[in-house]
């Protein structure tokens, strides 16, 4: 019998994709190719989830239990986003493992916007990425960042904008509870969100 595989620990990620919306606007591929790889850097961590708001008023360094990876390459932008290898410390590998054909991976960010029209939708349009918090694991990335395989044998222009790229979950209930406060109210009213796609821009 031979002996067992060790857990994996090395991937190659897509920290985001270009030419796209994400929740927080337009990537174009001009500025992750120039801001992305400055951004995040090689030892940008990658942690479990994104903050709450309470988490990140908080406490913005984040928790060193929550730490579940690190950027070791220098990011490049390739056809469809950036790109980058990834290293899992070891307590974290297991999760990331079983997790990574179903998660996502999502930018946290400073950067400047200004207002566009892209693909026929009117949004923020992200002029400049001017720093870089870290990459997270979450249950669906806002703009199309993932684990792309084992690396074992492999508004105005200049207005500031937090890039913090919200997993589905997160921005629908934040939706509802918006509809709520503003249409449902009164006495005998209900307000829901009927239909939600962040690709789409549809709510």
């Amino acid at each position: 019998m031979g002996a067992a595989t060790a857990t994996p620990r090395r991937y190659r990620a897509r920290l985001i994709q270009v030419d796209r919306w994400g929740s927080s606007g337009w990537y174009g591929r001009e500025v992750i190719a120039r801001d992305g790889p400055v951004a995040f850097p090689i030892g940008t961590h990658l942690y479990i989830d994104h903050p709450t708001p309470i988490e990140e008023d908080g406490r913005p360094e984040r928790s060193v239990r929550d730490i579940a990876a690190t950027i070791t390459s220098m990011p490049v932008c390739e056809a469809d986003g950036l790109y980058a290898d990834i290293e899992v410390v070891p307590h974290h590998a297991e999760l990331v493992a079983s997790l990574s054909k179903i998660t996502g991976l999502s930018i946290r960010a400073e950067g400047l916007a200004e207002s566009g029209t892209r693909e026929g939708r009117t949004g923020p349009v992200i002029t400049a990425i001017t720093r870089g918090h870290s990459v997270d694991f979450v249950t669906r990335a806002g703009a199309g960042g993932a684990i792309v395989s084992l690396l074992e044998a492999a508004r105005e222009r200049g207005l500031p904008v937090n890039l913090r790229e919200a997993s589905a979950e997160v921005t629908r209930t934040a939706l509802q509870a918006a509809v709520r406060a503003t249409y449902g109210t009164g006495e005998g009213r209900y307000a829901w969100v009927r239909d939600f796609d962040p690709d789409k821009g549809i709510v």
